[in-house]
């Protein structure tokens, strides 16, 4: 399993305060389904490609309830056929497309070179979307993640 997976919150369209079930089926291998607290609970059967989140407790929809962990070769994540308490929810599915092609040749050289107490990154960002920005080792551990955010087409100076 890669340190670089992708990992996509999963979060509850509206405010309840009372027990909710969800289930979903989804088009790619899931990794894990993690729940965000101890109220939520969570399966998912990569065989059948079902998924079903469950809480006794409070919705928030500013926060995710979940977040699944997909391998960073998957280009796509769908979430289909959603029910609530077995009821299918009309029209609704999601769907999120993933770009992980990797742009070192963005990066400027850095200054100052060797660093001594900083150094600036000057990274051109191609077009508008979703980027992870980080710094790794030699080995390839991640140091420092600068940015993993939606990003405006542009410059972007880090120190």
């Amino acid at each position: 399993m890669s340190h670089n997976n992708i990992v996509v919150p999963v979060y509850y369209n509206g405010v309840a305060d009372n027990n909710q079930a969800v289930e979903f089926k989804y088009n790619t291998e899931i990794l894990s389904l993690e729940p965000v607290n101890n109220n939520i609970m969570v399966a998912f059967s990569n065989e059948t490609k079902i998924a079903c989140i469950i809480s006794d407790g409070y919705f928030n929809p500013n926060e995710p309830i979940a977040y699944v962990t997909l391998d960073n070769s998957a280009t796509s994540f769908n979430a289909t056929n959603v029910k609530f308490y077995g009821n299918e929810a009309e029209n609704i599915s999601y769907k999120f497309n993933f770009n992980t092609q990797q742009h070192s040749n963005l990066l400027s050289k850095n200054m100052p070179n060797p660093a001594v107490n900083y150094t600036e990154f000057n990274i051109e960002i191609p077009e508008n979307g979703n980027y992870k920005i980080s710094i790794s080792d030699n080995s390839g551990n991640t140091i420092k993640i600068l940015a993993n955010e939606y990003l405006n087409a542009g410059n972007i100076n880090y120190i």
